[in-house]
Formats: structure tokens, sequence, C-alpha cells
């Protein structure tokens, strides 16, 4: 409340005009007293990569298998998404807490050299930035799009051309992926370390 009081009392807290910007110094503050959550993503940016082009069905399959044995999150629960240019993402309704970030990156890269697919561990930071869904790309003009499992590359591809409204915040899109009621506890969100990362 302390911090939001003080956003409120700014003309224009987000106007950068130097290092001391404000609602960057109270994400700061949030985050060293353990007070910020990060809705946890997966993502491969095999599609073309230095040369190398995986097809993007494979890459679909990836993050369905990282979705089961290190999330354990079921099939109803994650949603699939073209970048629209040489990722795809996995959006889960689950939260990592600021001391897990380490080790969320570290259990991405044993699962990849477990399994030979291409993560990308990076996304686990403090501030990742994620586009929102149906937003365009800047260099291929598609839309980040969702997709199906089962969905072929020319399929997505298609997907993808299509002008779809977006939704105006990130906190829509996270209220969509966690579709919260009255029975969820917040602990019931959070990611454990006790996960595993070695396939069934």
């Amino acid at each position: 409340d302390s911090q939001t009081a003080r956003l409120n009392n700014c003309d224009n807290p987000y106007r950068v005009k130097s290092a001391n910007n404000l609602a960057i110094e109270i994400q700061n503050n949030c985050e060293d007293n353990g007070r910020v959550l990060y809705p946890v993503h997966a993502e491969s940016d095999a599609h073309e990569d230095d040369g190398d082009f995986e097809e993007l069905p494979t890459m679909v399959s990836w993050l369905q298998t990282f979705a089961d044995d290190v999330l354990n999150i079921p099939p109803n629960d994650r949603s699939l998404y073209y970048s629209g240019n040489r990722s795809v993402h996995l959006h889960v309704p689950l939260f990592l807490t600021h001391s897990n970030l380490t080790w969320m990156r570290e259990r991405t890269k044993e699962f990849c050299e477990q399994t030979s697919t291409e993560l990308d561990a990076t996304v686990y930071k403090q501030k990742q930035q994620f586009r929102l869904p149906h937003v365009p790309h800047g260099t291929s003009g598609l839309r980040k799009t969702p997709v199906e499992p089962t969905w072929s590359h020319e399929e997505i591809v298609q997907a993808s051309s299509a002008d779809v409204a977006r939704p105006a915040t990130a906190a829509e899109v996270l209220s969509a992926t966690f579709d919260l009621n009255e029975q969820t506890e917040l602990s019931e969100l959070f990611l454990s370390e006790n996960v595993s990362t070695t396939p069934e």
C-alpha cells in the first residue's frame, strides 16, 4: 500500500528521466524484499537459430514434454503460442519466487541436456518481459498466436497471419492464464523445487 501511494502521488512515475526512475525503484525494492512473483513461461528459439532450422511442431513437442516432466502441468492448464518469428512460448499457471529464479534456470538447462532439446533458460530472470498474444512481431509482421499441439508447421504460420484483437494489458493475459477461482490457494501456484527433471 505504501508503494502504491508513492506511485499515486506522481504525475507520471513511468517516465524515464534518469536511473532514479520511481517505478523501477519501487520494483527493485519489492524484489529485494521477496514480494514479487514471476509467472512461469518457457520458450524455444530454435526455429531459425544460427543457421539451424527446427520445425515449429518439434518445438511445440519439446515444450509439451517440459510441461509434463518438469512443471507437472496437465494439458488443459497450459497455453502454447507461436511468437510470429522464431520462437514458441509456453504459458502455465505457476509462479516462481525471486529466490527460485536461478534454480529454475539450472533445471531448464538440465532438462535440455537430458533430452537433447533447445529451450531458452535465460528467460528466468528479474524484469523478464514477454510479448502479449496477437501483437505483431517487429521483424516478420506475424502475430503471437495461440497454437494447438496437433497443428502442422503450415497451420501454425497461417494462424499467425490473422488479424485478431489483442489484450490491453499483461494483467489481462495473466488472469486468463491463471483462471483463478475461489477454491485456489496462492500456495498451490508456486513451482516447487522438488519437481522432476528426469523424463519418465
